[in-house]
């Protein structure tokens, strides 16, 4: 997850300078990876590019997981609430 948001940090920098769509094969091989990583894969078929999704104990996330993954959501949201309230609506203090 590091390498994607350093992917994306490093496209944002670059926008309005990117001279083709080749700026996000780094992007790219990185969301790859990623889904590799979670027992995602890519297959080709006759139609085009297939993503198979294994519903697998090993693959999917415990109840426990998937709770604690939304609880980190949720307070990234208020965290980025709360900062972008105090960053437009900055109170004035003494």
């Amino acid at each position: 997850m590091k390498r994607l948001e350093k992917e994306c940090d490093s496209l944002y920098s670059t926008h309005g300078s990117w001279a083709d769509t080749k700026v996000f094969d780094t992007l790219t091989e990185a969301v790859h990876d990623l889904y590799k990583e979670v027992g995602l894969t890519f297959r080709e078929t006759e139609n085009g590019t297939c993503l198979d999704i294994p519903h697998r104990a090993d693959t999917m996330p415990t109840l426990t997981e998937f709770g604690e993954f939304q609880q980190q959501q949720i307070r990234k949201h208020i965290a980025d609430a709360v900062n972008d309230t105090e960053t437009t609506n900055p109170v004035a203090k003494p």
